[in-house]
């Protein structure tokens, strides 16, 4: 998949997981708060995704962020996301 983002919106989304509305809002505040915070930023994401007796498993999951390897944090992102599905 790809798509874009901004720093303002990755922000607000992990804080979002990380401590619910509070943690989206800082999240969100501390994004927009960097230089180009509101700037787009390419997301390049390939993965492979199963679910377990309705549990989501991310088998396998490689993702980029303007060109720059994401490393795991892109197999909890892909969780993440899946989860709300």
């Amino acid at each position: 998949m790809s798509a874009t983002t901004s720093a303002t919106r990755v922000g607000r989304f992990l804080g979002s997981q990380a401590g619910g509305p509070l943690g989206g809002l800082f999240g969100g505040v501390a994004g927009g708060s960097l230089p180009g915070g509101g700037a787009e930023v390419p997301l390049e994401l390939d993965a492979v995704v199963t679910s377990r007796d309705g549990d989501v498993e991310v088998r396998r999951a490689r993702g980029s962020v303007a060109g720059l390897p994401a490393g795991p944090l892109t197999a909890l992102v892909v969780a993440a996301v899946a989860d709300r599905l």
